[in-house]
């Protein structure tokens, strides 16, 4: 199989090139812009699929589109852009053109897109039979891409003379500026990995590709929290595989200060929900809804000091990491449990899953104390009417409580929509359920929130 792929940005085009590869076993032709690639095409090149971003210096992706389109090039494409809308930029019937043609918002969902380059290969008759861009078991990467790894994911080489390879790095190696820069200056541009370790590799370089990804749309806050939901969704996803790296760890610590900087940006929380809502899976957008809201109840009470706001945006990151985005377990978390409705092994899964999930962050150092407690309260109510341990809320740890109130407040937004109306009915229902004196401050900061918010306006 052969990609195009027209991407500007240099850093994304190297990481996903080489996450093409270790999809199709095949080839990738890289551009700079949609110009270059239309080159690559009139110069004859027959090619499988076209992967290209829309918003490129010396030609977009609508330019190349376009020519597919004139050319009628009976040729796949999968368009890579952050624009909300399409047909704006004049794209048409972009995914009626071709039944093949795919939409992937950008930053992308690694499982989306490799969704869409595998339907592409199952409609061709080819089959893959390894990378023809590797040398003797080597696959090229490119040395500028090693600057983003602060230890080497595998062994890396460099090749000597051609079929001859030396071992430079050692796997958990090292990577420091200062050597990477001295083989630069031997005009070296080119190191290789082992063909078989190439998703190894990749492993913690879809950390630094979300990275990239959110500094290419840092000044653009209409997209600021599909950025951090995708960056949740990495993190998850990097923990369940290889565990807590260096490299998600600091993804995760990024997200948080960027949590907190946008909550003091945006103190009314109805606008940071409005926003939120309808952007990805509900377990990530229910726990980045619920760091905003906790975040604006500690800075009321002034528990504010970065330590404890790190915690709390932390729990909220993790507190679901042992479910599944499944229609029971959203059912129960909004809903509660319903015999008959819900199977046992669900059930059981769903009153497990706070322990679970704090037992698993636990087990990393570098998560702060206090952190893990918070996760496995999250679903404690007073009087004892939670779950897992039925913990009397004198039991329950102060940064819990305000965990407690938020994960309530969001799971009811959820359920019963954001507007003033329900606002009220919900905050009516949190008095009667937290009742209890050491609830009243919280609750207390809650209703100050939210009239901010409604201040002004008529139901």
């Amino acid at each position: 199989m052969r990609i195009l792929y027209a991407e500007d940005n240099e850093e994304i085009r190297e990481i996903l090139t080489l996450r093409f590869k270790s999809l199709t076993k095949g080839e990738v032709i890289t551009c700079d812009n949609g110009q270059e690639a239309i080159g690559v095409l009139e110069g004859g090149v027959n090619v499988d699929l076209i992967v290209s971003d829309h918003f490129m210096d010396g030609g977009t992706g609508l330019d190349l589109y376009l020519f597919v389109k004139r050319m009628k090039l009976d040729i796949p494409f999968i368009l890579m852009t952050g624009a909300e809308d399409i047909h704006e930029l004049g794209f048409g019937d972009f995914l009626e053109d071709n039944p093949l043609n795919k939409l992937i918002p950008k930053p992308p969902k690694m499982p989306l897109l490799k969704e869409a380059i595998l339907s592409v290969m199952s409609s061709s008759e080819e089959e893959p039979d390894g990378l023809p861009q590797s040398e003797n078991g080597h696959v090229p990467i490119r040395l500028k891409i090693l600057y983003r790894a602060d230890f080497a994911p595998t062994d890396i080489y460099i090749k000597i003379r051609d079929g001859h390879f030396v071992k430079i790095y050692n796997s958990e190696d090292e990577l420091s500026e200062e050597d990477i820069a001295k083989y630069e200056r031997k005009n070296i541009e080119t190191m290789y990995i082992k063909e078989e370790e190439l998703n190894k590799f990749l492993e913690p370089y879809m950390i630094i590709l979300m990275k990239v990804f959110a500094e290419e749309v840092e000044q653009e806050p209409n997209r600021i929290y599909e950025k951090q939901l995708e960056a949740q969704e990495i993190i998850h996803s990097q923990l369940k595989s290889s565990g807590l790296t260096e490299e998600a760890m600091e993804l995760a610590k990024s997200l948080v200060e960027n949590n907190m900087k946008m909550g003091e940006q945006s103190p009314k929380i109805g606008t940071l929900i409005k926003q939120m809502m309808g952007k990805a899976d509900f377990l990530y957008e229910h726990s980045l809804m619920t760091a905003y809201i906790s975040g604006l109840i500690l800075s009321d009470l002034t528990w504010d000091s970065q330590d404890t706001q790190f915690k709390i945006y932390l729990a909220s990151m993790f507190h679901d990491m042992s479910l599944d985005g499944s229609s029971a377990m959203k059912d129960m978390e909004l809903n509660g449990i319903i015999s008959g409705k819900h199977s046992d092994n669900d059930i059981e899964r769903f009153l497990n899953h706070p322990l679970e999930s704090s037992n698993f962050i636990h087990e990393f150092r570098e998560i702060p104390p206090d952190t893990n407690v918070i996760i496995a309260q999250h679903h404690e109510l007073p009087e004892g009417k939670g779950f897992p341990k039925k913990l009397l809320s004198a039991r329950t740890f102060p940064l819990s409580r305000v965990f407690i109130v938020s994960h309530f407040l969001v799971d009811y937004i959820y359920k019963e929509g954001f507007n003033i109306v329900t606002v009220k009915k919900c905050l009516t229902h949190m008095k009667q359920i937290f009742h209890e004196p050491t609830y009243e401050k919280i609750l207390i900061s809650v209703l100050k929130i939210f009239k901010l918010e409604f201040s002004g306006k008529k139901e």
